[in-house]
């Protein structure tokens, strides 16, 4: 009768060094392209004043882009400021898109309110309805039209010239 042994393979010394100087190598590297090339971090504004159900549909998917982009760690965005003339939400973490659906959007916008933000947050993105705040870079995000959607949906960074 014939006696198996465990394990069926054994690797010889070679095998196990050439298997742990890649894996060695690998971390290595995956910890000098963290070092070198980091996450950017950056503040969003959501603004939360009233505009259409299109708008609105247009804004959360916008949005929801950029949650899954910060999910996949391709951009972090730190701090969310969701916005309104009631006042501001800082959260350090981005809210669910669903759970950025169930919120109410009030009033209209207010050119001080902007202003300070734009002071506070000079290199933040922002997601506006209505008439965009600044004209930005969203082409460099991925996200379509710099400009504007077709739903006059306002995605943009703040590093131009206002109008309000």
């Amino acid at each position: 009768m014939h006696t198996s042994r465990w394990p069926p393979y054994r690797p010889n010394q070679n095998t196990v060094r050439a298997l742990a100087t890649g894996w060695i190598g690998y971390l290595i590297l995956g910890g000098a392209l963290m070092i070198l090339s980091p996450i950017e971090e950056r503040p969003l504004l959501i603004e939360r004043n009233a505009c259409s159900r299109p708008q609105w549909n247009e804004l959360l998917h916008q949005y929801q882009i950029l949650h899954q982009q910060d999910r996949l760690g391709q951009q972090h965005f730190r701090p969310v400021i969701q916005y309104n003339i009631l006042g501001e939400i800082v959260s350090n973490h981005p809210p669910s898109p669903q759970e950025l659906n169930t919120s109410a959007t009030v009033g209209e916008r207010h050119a001080e309110q902007i202003q300070d933000l734009k002071r506070r947050y000079p290199t933040a993105l922002w997601l506006s309805c209505g008439e965009p705040v600044r004209t930005g870079t969203a082409r460099a995000e991925g996200l379509g039209d710099p400009a504007r959607t077709r739903d006059g949906m306002a995605l943009r960074r703040s590093s131009g010239s206002s109008r309000s």
